[in-house]
C-alpha cells in the first residue's frame, strides 16, 4: 500500500502542538522516507510521491496563519460544530481560514458531523451562513457520528447518528443554494476538496 494521505485529527487540538507545522512540512518535503509500520514492524507502504497532509481542527487563529507559512501544502478542516470548547468565535476563525486560503492557494474543509438533533434545516442555514460568501474557498465535509458499542470502555451516551434521511435532507438543503458537500463516515479527506 503506497501512503498517499496523512491526516492530523482525533489527538487533542492539533494547532497546540507548537510542532505541527514543522511535522507536515516535513511529512510533504520527505516523503520519500516515510514507511507504514507498526510496533517496528514494517508493512511494505511508502511514499511515492508527496502524500496529502490534512489537519483538523476546532481553531486557533494565530497557529492556523503559521501552519499557512511553514506548510502551505497542508489541507484544513475546520470543526464548526456548536456548543464546541472554543479559544474564540468561529466567525474570526472563518476569518483565518480565508487567509490561509489567500496565502496558500489551497481550499478549506468546514467538518460538520452529522447528530441526531443538530441535523435540522436551522443547523443547515446556520452552516450555509458561514459559506454563503466562501463558496469557491470553503466545501462542507458532513462526517458521520458513530455512536460507541455496549461494554465498550466508554461510556454510553444518549447522542445518536443522524437518520439517513435526515443527512440526505441536509445535504440537499446545502446544495440547493450552491454549496459543495462532501459526507464520509469518519474524519476523511474531504473528496470536494482533493477533486479541485
Amino acid at each position: 500500500h503506497d501512503i498517499d494521505q496523512v491526516a492530523f485529527h482525533g489527538m487533542g487540538e492539533p494547532l497546540d502542538n507548537p510542532a505541527v507545522g514543522h511535522a507536515a512540512s516535513f511529512l510533504h518535503t520527505s516523503f520519500d522516507k516515510l514507511a507504514c509500520s507498526c510496533d517496528g514492524v514494517e508493512y511494505g507502504g511508502r511514499a511515492r510521491a508527496p502524500p496529502s497532509v490534512c489537519l483538523s481542527t476546532v481553531g486557533n487563529s494565530p497557529a492556523t496563519l503559521e501552519l499557512a507559512c511553514l506548510a502551505p501544502n497542508t489541507w484544513l478542516m475546520l470543526s464548526v460544530m456548536p456548543d464546541v470548547q472554543r479559544s474564540e468565535p468561529v466567525d474570526s476563525l472563518l476569518q483565518s481560514t480565508d487567509e490561509f486560503v489567500r496565502r496558500t492557494g489551497n481550499q478549506v474543509a468546514l467538518s460538520y458531523t452529522m447528530i441526531d438533533g443538530l441535523d435540522t434545516e436551522e443547523r443547515a442555514d446556520e452552516l450555509w451562513g458561514y459559506m454563503e460568501r466562501r463558496r469557491d474557498t470553503h466545501v462542507v465535509q458532513l462526517v458521520q457520528y458513530h455512536d460507541m458499542a455496549p461494554g465498550n470502555i466508554c461510556q454510553e451516551t444518549p447522542v445518536r447518528p443522524s437518520q439517513p434521511a435526515a443527512i440526505r435532507a441536509f445535504i440537499a438543503r446545502l446544495r440547493d443554494r450552491g454549496c459543495r458537500v462532501g459526507f464520509g463516515q469518519y474524519c476523511e479527506f474531504p473528496s470536494e476538496l482533493l477533486a479541485a
